[in-house]
């Protein structure tokens, strides 16, 4: 197609601004940088549907239409970012390490609050809006079409205890701490829009340390003793002047990454890049796959409507060990295979003479 003018109405100039797209997501941009992130990418079609408009002509790209040929390929960047930028989940040694920072800490502090989110996140695997807020003194709302606002991470009306005789807890004392056998944790509001879905978390009596419902019984007593009204979110800690303060996204990723460099110094710093606290989600999905749980479990636990919970499944060393065990019957049948062949080598006798020959030179 010959071009009259760098703007149109014909179909063809959506294959031309795809053909503009590749280029500048390869490199080929007035920067030279080598990879543009897709929210990059879609600032410079905006910035082309916007002189198409100036201009009277209907928009190019389209993000809705998936065979729109000019945007065609923004979510194929998308979706290649998302790989690369995929979170790590914590290790076992950033846990223990986070469990004897925190050991050191007053009760309260972020340290040790966030010791206990952990606690409980290996079981449940919440997501980071369920515990986390932007910043340190706004709560983030989550907006209905009807104009409702509902707090998106978790308050003590999310949490309900039980003891072992089955009866509700309702009076939060240390005596009554040692008599909870589970928690039923609700999920107001969700991502998948799965909203109020309950799951119910029961009592680890190995270590109460690591006991998931212990933790979230901590949290729970913590947000009361710092004077957090019930409808506000619990993780949050209290300053010295008695100003209540969340913990956030970024100070957990910042938190996890120092962690990260003290037991795990031979990582590079892309490496450590990829804990945020996301990584919490990542590692209970990553638990529960190295348990050997099928994919329904997966997903009904961590609360999954699709299988994208794949890409957070990891080449962990409990895995390979696993990958090894199952292979082990095979490799032990083929090795005893050739064993036969070295202690056997052939049936047949040997032949020692070397026959009748004819020179022809």
């Amino acid at each position: 197609m010959t071009i009259q003018d760098p703007c149109g109405s014909a179909e063809g100039y959506q294959r031309i601004l795809g053909i503009y797209g590749k280029y500048v997501a390869n490199g080929y941009n007035w920067r030279n940088k080598k990879t543009v992130r897709s929210k990059t990418l879609e600032g410079y079609f905006i910035s082309v549907n916007a002189l198409f408009h100036a201009r009277n002509f209907q928009h190019p790209v389209n993000f809705q239409c998936p065979d729109n040929q000019a945007a065609i390929i923004f979510p194929n960047v998308k979706a290649e970012e998302d790989v690369a930028n995929r979170r790590s989940p914590i290790t076992n040694e950033m846990y223990v390490e986070l469990i004897r920072q925190a050991r050191e800490e007053e009760v309260g502090s972020e340290l040790w609050l966030l010791s206990k989110i952990a606690s409980l996140a290996k079981i449940i695997g919440p997501r980071a809006c369920e515990f986390a807020q932007k910043t340190i003194s706004k709560v983030e709302m989550h907006q209905y079409p009807s104009g409702r606002k509902v707090v998106k991470a978790f308050i003590r009306e999310d949490f309900t205890f039980f003891a072992k005789s089955g009866k509700r807890i309702t009076t939060f004392t240390e005596a009554t701490r040692a008599t909870v056998k589970k928690v039923r944790i609700r999920w107001r509001i969700q991502k998948n829009r799965q909203n109020n879905q309950i799951i119910t978390v029961v009592r680890e009596f190995t270590n109460d340390e690591l006991c998931s419902v212990l933790a979230a019984w901590d949290i729970y007593t913590h947000s009361i003793k710092i004077g957090q009204v019930s409808t506000q979110p619990m993780v949050a800690t209290l300053t010295a002047k008695k100003e209540i303060r969340y913990l956030t996204g970024s100070r957990i990723a910042t938190i996890f990454r120092q962690i990260a460099r003290k037991v795990h110094p031979d990582l590079s710093t892309d490496e450590i890049n990829k804990f945020s606290a996301h990584s919490l989600r990542v590692w209970a999905c990553v638990l529960l796959s190295e348990a050997g749980a099928k994919p329904d479990f997966i997903k009904a636990r961590l609360r999954w409507l699709g299988d994208s919970y794949q890409l957070y499944l990891r080449d962990t060393a409990v895995i390979n060990e696993q990958h090894r065990k199952a292979l082990e019957k095979s490799v032990g049948v083929v090795a005893n295979m050739l064993l036969s062949v070295s202690l056997n080598p052939s049936s047949v006798p040997e032949d020692t003479t070397m026959g009748d020959y004819t020179d022809f030179e």
